[in-house]
């Protein structure tokens, strides 16, 4: 392969590599909304994980020990008349009572990713919560809620190598009954990872062999 050739071999398989479109809702069921979930034992709410009559049975995406919460919910003081809901949240919301989790395991190609969500709290009773927003088991940040709080939007950014990974919302609180409400979770790849020198340079070789080996068979 001509030397002049290689400066622009490497910097387009950088450019191939690093540039990505945006990729939005990598989770599965972010609004919680999808159907499965059953409110037969209370009319509003249930419990994912528990086995009792307020069992939820399954949440459609995700993992854990978790209440799923109607939006107009008498028992959890509606949450939908909390200030800055809008009727694109859907109809159902999760909640992260006292030591609670939420968790789903993704496939990520490596690159840079941004979560955003929405959290609230109840307006009347019960005390505020704290909770970890995890990757495979280590904290990318902490939040709070307090009671009465309006829906706040969150932005968290994080990188992630490519393979399978488990995104997790740990709730924190240990007595009392605090509970956060979290919904309309996504989570979307913004950059891919860009290859170390070695790696590109291969690709490159790569790239300009195949050029080659083209060009001879058109001769």
């Amino acid at each position: 392969m001509p030397a002049a050739l290689r400066p622009a071999l490497l910097a387009a398989a950088l450019a191939a590599t690093a540039a990505l479109p945006a990729r939005a809702d990598l989770l599965v069921n972010g609004s919680f909304d999808a159907a499965g979930p059953s409110f037969a034992g209370t009319g509003s709410y249930c419990y994912l994980g528990i086995g009792d009559y307020r069992e939820c049975g399954s949440v459609p995406g995700w993992s854990g020990s978790f209440p799923l919460i109607a939006a107009n919910s008498g028992p959890w003081h509606n949450p939908s008349t909390n200030g800055g809901w809008t009727s694109a949240q859907g109809a159902v919301l999760a909640g992260l009572q006292n030591t609670s989790f939420l968790a789903q395991t993704l496939t990520l190609a490596g690159g840079t990713y941004t979560l955003t969500w929405l959290d609230s709290n109840r307006k009347n009773y019960g005390d505020g919560n704290s909770y970890q927003v995890q990757l495979d088991g280590q904290t990318l940040a902490t939040y709070t809620t307090a009671r009465g709080d309006a829906w706040d939007a969150n932005t968290l950014t994080f990188t992630a190598t490519a393979g399978q990974h488990t995104l997790r919302l740990q709730g924190l609180r240990t007595s009392g009954d605090g509970t956060s409400f979290v919904d309309d979770l996504k989570l979307t790849q913004v950059a891919a990872q860009v290859p170390e020198p070695q790696s590109a340079a291969l690709v490159a070789l790569g790239l300009g062999i195949v050029a080659l080996a083209r060009r001879r068979r058109q001769v």
